[in-house]
């Protein structure tokens, strides 16, 4: 009997299809037609990038300057900004040297499809531990939602990092939990690019490997981070004393737009919760026996947004990382674990709270914050989570 070459195709290998031509169609839509996109923070990982692939220095200020305004020349008549700096480790650096070495209008192009490519395969490695048989149609619906949500228009608007950092926060995860402890470590290193918001996760899982024994997790992110010490002396032997002195140019003015304590920053002038984040170390103990019981994706999705908004810095971008709750939240529903007069309003709800959202951001407002918006997932998933089992 002839089977037909499309019925060999696994599920999880068509979805995978879908978001890589997503990731195109998006691409090059947005490159060609909206001028604007990925003109924030894309052209300082572009220079870091592009200054340590070619022997310049991705941390001297003249330098970025010069590149910038060679590629954006409006930023030499902003006399707000002289350049943009990229503040990360140098790990980020050196994973996107071959984003450097692409001229940057197509480095734009690159970047939007590597964000969508990210976001899409992060739903993909979240949808297939909550539903089994991997439900497509299910994750299509997911994947157009998160694609529609606020943290995403933002993320690709800025040309923001953290759709990477999603992936390997993800890659992190499945490697915990299916025992592939050194590339754990070396994806739970490259989460550090921006170690204000996986504080308290990378936290909990180093505390952890350290009581279950999983030595080779810890071996792991320490061989990451001496192999990109070695890196970085070879091609800039100087770069540490570079770095902190580009670190100088750091605002000390809390500008973000995704924290409480930015919140409390802007509308009342007091930085104090900039450090609220500590009050979380007395629910360690707690967290490890929750990943001990449930195991770490149900434990991130919860200590995740949990944190995320206490962080001491943010913006609304860097709310991808909430995704994988919202996932699991839709799986749960997809699976009809509750009766249909409740999923009917969560759905409503969750549809207005994010249109509602998105409205307010593009009003503006000094005083806007979208800090509310991971507990408001934390809130719903609490919520799902108990009325699933009442159910059932």
């Amino acid at each position: 009997m002839k089977r037909s070459k499309v019925s060999l195709i696994r599920p999880i290998h068509k979805a995978m299809i879908s978001v890589i031509l997503m990731g195109m169609i998006l691409a090059f839509g947005l490159s060609q037609f909206v001028p604007w996109v990925a003109n924030g923070d894309l052209i300082a990982y572009w220079t870091s990038a592009r200054l340590l692939a070619t022997g310049g220095n991705p941390y001297d200020a003249e330098e970025i300057a010069l590149l910038q305004v060679a590629q954006r020349p409006e930023l030499a008549f902003d006399e707000s900004i002289s350049f943009i700096p990229s503040w990360n480790p140098p790990q980020l650096t050196i994973l996107l040297i071959p984003l450097g070495l692409l001229a940057y209008n197509v480095a734009v192009y690159f970047w939007i499809f590597i964000n969508v490519i990210c976001i899409g395969f992060s739903i993909i490695l979240c949808w297939n531990k909550f539903t089994k048989p991997f439900d497509e149609r299910g994750f299509l619906i997911i994947f157009l939602i998160c694609m529609t949500l606020f943290p995403t228009l933002l993320l690709i608007i800025l040309g923001q990092i953290t759709g990477l950092l999603l992936l390997f926060m993800m890659l992190c995860l499945y490697c915990v939990e299916n025992r592939y402890d050194f590339f754990a470590g070396f994806f739970l290193m490259m989460m550090t690019v921006k170690p204000h918001l996986f504080y308290f996760v990378v936290i909990l899982i180093l505390i952890w490997a350290v009581r279950q024994r999983r030595w080779r997790i810890i071996i792991g992110m320490i061989l990451t981070g001496l192999v990109v010490l070695l890196v970085m002396w070879v091609i800039l032997p100087g770069w540490i004393g570079e770095y902190f002195n580009l670190l100088s140019y750091l605002s000390g003015s809390n500008e973000s737009k995704g924290t409480f304590g930015s919140f409390m920053d802007i509308t009342f002038g007091t930085s104090v919760f900039n450090y609220i984040a500590l009050l979380l170390l007395p629910l360690v103990p707690a967290f490890i026996r929750l990943a001990e019981r449930e195991g770490w994706m149900n434990t991130t999705n919860i200590a995740l947004p949990l944190s995320l908004p206490l962080s001491p810095y943010g913006f609304g971008a860097d709310q991808v990382l909430v995704y994988p709750t919202i996932v699991q939240i839709f799986a749960w529903i997809r699976k009809k674990e509750m009766s249909d007069r409740v999923i009917t309003i969560l759905v409503i709800g969750f549809f207005f709270i994010n249109i509602g959202c998105t409205f307010l951001l593009l009003q503006r407002s000094k005083y806007y914050s979208d800090f509310w918006f991971p507990w408001f997932i934390l809130m719903l998933f609490i919520i799902v989570k108990k009325l699933r089992r009442s159910t059932y």
